[in-house]
């Protein structure tokens, strides 16, 4: 499993791109300038973005809320559908 690149270098891919991540978010968490480069992808930003959001002491989303999430997207989906 690859933590960020996808990349097609087998194990060796994996943990170079696990160490890019680690990489990237020890400098987030530095509170240093971080310079995404072309050689960052999608999914390294969303591996980040992925761990922020587990490591968060709460969830963002909570049992008691679930039915109006739910509701809500789905006057949404309903309202998306409805629109030319």
């Amino acid at each position: 499993m690859t933590w960020c690149k996808d990349d097609a270098d087998g194990v060796t891919g994996a943990a170079r791109a696990r160490a890019w991540c680690v990489q990237l978010r020890d400098e987030f968490d530095t509170g240093r300038d971080v310079l995404l480069t072309p050689d960052h992808n999608a999914h390294d930003v969303a591996a980040l973005l992925k761990e922020f959001f587990r490591d968060l002491p709460d969830p963002l989303l909570t049992r008691d809320l679930y039915s109006a999430y739910v509701a809500t997207c789905s006057a949404y989906c309903t309202a998306a559908h409805q629109s030319p």
